[in-house]
């Protein structure tokens, strides 16, 4: 064998060798996690990636989860609650990896969950529809997440229900002002994780040696390309950027003299707000009320909302 020849079968066996990696497996594997428990996995895992929700859930121990015991009075509270009922079932957060707890007392934590229900359906008295000793058509009720109207309605019950479906979502169709954006592409627990799994490995890793730890760990890479690879930690960024905790939003929304300003336009702020990340976030919450109200009125004037 030539020496040429030598030196290339040495750099070839130095390509194939498994780097070590530098996190804990229980950091990206999630391989061994229950079927029954991903979606608490994911929940427990991102948010032991996202800063804002740690000392979230370090203000909520400190107060002894009290929120947590009150009822559920709107909807808007339903996401913060549920988070509380979930996290204060475990003290270990956020030090240890899901995989490393106890999955049997894990099982027996899970049991005891109890189950939010969001208010779908309720009552409004005719008071609701007058405001000023005027008839509103319309009440906005404006709160940072919870963005509902009071909508009078007739219905003609005389037709089936099939009939009257396919005409409210016409309805629906011509009069919703505001679309919630749908969630498209990889949804189910399993492929969050596996995205998690790919912004975790690769603060610390290449593409290639990402590949090559998890196809050695698994049988098979959990992603094949260095463009799936990246494309899996977008994915995974973008996915902690989206479940941060309202308390953002919530610093802007005390900051602002609503009084200053239309319904309409508090919307438009709410809705140009829940857009911003955290960096740009951040040098508002330090404003003071007047001075970050009149920043708020030069943005309406000025169309940047």
């Amino acid at each position: 064998m030539s020496e040429n020849s030598l030196g290339a079968l040495v750099k070839a066996v130095a390509r194939s060798k498994t780097p070590k990696c530098k996190i804990q497996t229980h950091e990206w594997n999630f391989s061994k996690c229950p079927k029954n428990q991903l979606r608490f996995c994911q929940l427990y895992e991102f948010g032991r990636s996202t800063p804002l929700l740690v000392d979230q859930v370090k203000r909520w121990r400190a107060s002894g989860f009290k929120e947590a015991d009150q009822p559920l009075k709107e909807n808007d509270q339903l996401a913060r609650l549920t988070q509380m009922d979930f996290f204060r079932l475990f003290p270990e957060f956020p030090l240890v990896p899901w995989l490393d707890l106890n999955l049997a007392e894990v099982k027996t934590r899970l049991a005891g969950l109890k189950a939010r229900r969001p208010i779908l359906v309720r009552s409004v008295g005719v008071k609701e529809l007058a405001r000023d000793g005027e008839y509103k058509d319309s009440v906005w009720v404006l709160e940072p997440y919870h963005t509902p109207t009071i909508q009078p309605m007739e219905v003609n019950w005389f037709y089936n229900d099939k009939m009257l479906i396919s005409a409210f979502k016409a309805w629906l169709k011509e009069n919703r002002k505001y679309r919630a954006t749908e969630q498209r592409g990889k949804t189910t627990p399993r492929e969050l994780l596996n995205d998690l799994a790919a912004w975790r490995l690769l603060e610390h890793h290449t593409p290639a040696e990402a590949e090559k730890i998890t196809g050695d760990a698994l049988g098979k890479p959990l992603f094949r390309s260095q463009s799936d690879w990246l494309d899996a930690r977008l994915r995974a960024k973008r996915d902690l950027a989206g479940r941060l905790p309202p308390i953002p939003i919530e610093k802007l929304w005390a900051r602002l003299d609503k009084k200053a300003f239309t319904e309409s336009e508090v919307h438009r702020l709410w809705l140009w707000w829940v857009n911003l990340s955290e960096s740009e976030a951040r040098p508002l919450y330090r404003l003071k009320r007047e001075i970050f109200t009149a920043k708020m009125r030069a943005r309406l004037d000025k169309n940047e909302c």
